[in-house]
This record gives structure tokens, sequence and C-alpha cells, in this order.
């Protein structure tokens, strides 16, 4: 009788089905479609979080920073995006398969592939730097409430505008602007469903 997955061997399966995808985007002759692999990325980072490997959803979020860095523009693919990113799923394979015998060695070996990638992403990024938050837990809770009231407020001011027909580029480029610190903050992943909805919020701001 055939035994039933676990936890982990579904996760395997899911998650290398995710990086074959993204390793065939990644290695093909010619820039690939920037969408898509963001959306293969973040679904790679939502199988590690529902399978309990946050490591593995670190290194994937970091992976996920650098693809966005590239579809906004922020990041050329050729010479710099691509090469990474081939890099990076060829480890996050490594890293996946080794989760039923994982070590303290395996968890460092993801936080400095997320911190490879978020700097590589942030390197490009226009406008002022990100602020790197503090790493203990109310100091993030912190950052992320001081951050959304900020990015709150640019909204706010800018659906004003928008309502009396008088909102420019300006106040627009300040919603995006203000979303930068939260765009930059690793453990976002970690936070659902605050990256989707500062999906939502670009995808708004870039159709309007």
């Amino acid at each position: 009788m055939t035994q039933p997955l676990g936890v982990d061997d579904f996760f395997i399966l899911e998650a290398g089905e995710y990086l074959d995808r993204l390793a065939t985007l990644a290695g093909g002759p010619a820039a690939p479609g920037a969408d898509e692999l963001v959306r293969f990325t973040r679904a790679l980072r939502g199988s590690a979080l529902m399978a309990n490997q946050p490591a593995i959803a670190r290194a994937a979020s970091g992976l996920e920073h650098l693809v966005r860095a590239y579809r906004d523009g922020r990041r050329q693919w050729e010479h710099d995006a691509g090469p990474l990113a081939r890099d990076a799923v060829e480890i996050l394979r490594s890293l996946v398969e080794r989760v039923r015998t994982w070590t303290p060695d395996d968890t460092a070996r993801a936080e400095r592939l997320a911190l490879l990638l978020e700097n590589t992403a942030a390197g490009g990024a226009k406008g002022p730097p990100v602020p790197i938050p503090v790493v203990n837990e109310t100091g993030i809770r912190a950052f992320l409430a001081r951050e959304s009231a900020a990015l709150g407020s640019a909204i706010d001011q800018a659906a004003r505008s928008l309502h009396s027909g008088q909102a420019g580029s300006d106040l627009l480029t300040a919603v995006l602007r203000r979303m930068q610190p939260l765009r930059g903050l690793a453990a976002l992943a970690d936070y659902p469903p605050l990256p989707d909805l500062l999906d939502g919020i670009e995808e708004t701001v870039s159709a309007v």
C-alpha cells in the first residue's frame, strides 16, 4: 500500500516544480517574462511558508526582491539579475533537497543567499536608501506600524487628490516611494498578507 506523502515530501515535490519552472525561465536564451518570474517565485515562497520552512521562505523572498527589481526596470537581466537568479535557483534547489536533514549550516546558507539577493536588488533602487530595521520581533512590528502609517497617509493624500481631479504624478510617485522601506524589509514575507497588499497598491498606482 502506498504511504501518503508527508508535509516535507509534498513540499519537496511542489517546490521542485516551481524551481523547474524558474530554471526554465531564467535559463532561456532571451530575457524571460518578468511577471512569470515574480509569480513562480512568490509561489515558492508561499509553499515554503505553508510547509514551515522559514529559512527557505526567506531565501525565496530574496529572489522575489531581485526579480521584482528586474520587472520594475531597476536591474538588467543579461549581466546583472539573470546570472544571480540562475545561481539562486540552484542553491534553493539544493536547500529544498535537504529539508529532511536540515542543519544550522543550511539556515546560515539560506540567510547568506537572501542577503545577497536583497542587497543586489536594493543596489539598483531609486530614491532614498531603505532603512534597515532592527531584527527583534518588537522592533520589526514597530517598524511595520510606522512605515505602514506613512504609506497610508501617502495613499490618503493621493486618493483625495484623485477624487478632486487634481492628482499629479508626483503624488503617485510618493506612494511608490513610501513603499520602498516595506519592500526592503527582509521579514516582510513573515507578515501575510502585507506582500500581496503591497502588490495590489503598486498595480493600482501603475494603472492610474
